[in-house]
């Protein structure tokens, strides 16, 4: 019974997911700041054929140039779950660019009251701590299931269906602790202007 419901529940959701976006959706991504970091970094471009295949709104990936090693920061937000498009999840994406999974966790989350994903991964020459999530007006998911659960409830109710998809890596070198431990405190920055970036819309709004 519990799989009839489970499985009613995501057609339905996938029929209505496909409606209008809010209004007010506009993010202003690339004019994001980590107001704690005043370091230089550079704009990496994205593919083309990533770019449709993702189906993201706005994106925003960024190359921080921090004293303990570089720092990855991707943004996407996503207005809505468009027919064709795949929210971001790294478990698929990282194998199908060339990198192993070496551990996946989920972990508590840096800023605390919250539950993210942690992943660690190898080129075979390079090997990164990543932490991502999904972040919406009221809440954070931190799993694809999770998220997929989500979009259902809020399509069932007609609720809005956007968010932020966020990761950060850095690579480990010898240190892993110390990678670790700067990807948290950029997550914990990155969080912050997720969540300031939803109040403003709100203001606009």
């Amino acid at each position: 019974m519990v799989c009839v419901l489970l499985a009613a529940m995501a057609v339905w959701g996938n029929y209505l997911r496909f409606s209008a976006p809010p209004p007010g959706t506009s993010f202003d991504l690339d004019g994001h700041m980590l107001e704690a970091r005043e370091l230089p970094y550079r704009a990496e471009p994205l593919d083309d054929d990533f770019l449709h295949v993702l189906g993201a709104r706005e994106v925003s990936y960024r190359i921080y140039h921090d004293p303990g090693g570089p720092v990855s920061v991707f943004l996407g937000y996503f207005d809505r779950q468009k027919e064709g498009s795949q929210v971001h999840s790294p478990e698929h994406c990282y194998p199908g660019s060339g990198w192993s999974i070496v551990e996946e966790h989920t972990v508590d989350a840096p800023w605390g009251g919250d539950r993210i994903r942690k992943l660690v991964v190898t080129d075979g020459v390079e090997r990164q701590v990543v932490y991502y999530w999904f972040q919406t007006d009221e809440r954070v998911l931190c799993g694809v299931f999770e998220l997929k659960y989500h979009l259902t409830k809020a399509a069932l109710l007609h609720r809005p269906q956007d968010l932020v998809f966020a990761r950060i890596s850095a690579g480990t070198g010898e240190d892993a602790p110390a990678a670790e431990s700067l990807v948290a405190s950029y997550a914990v920055d990155v969080e912050r202007v997720i969540e300031q970036m939803y109040r403003s819309r709100h203001a606009r709004d």
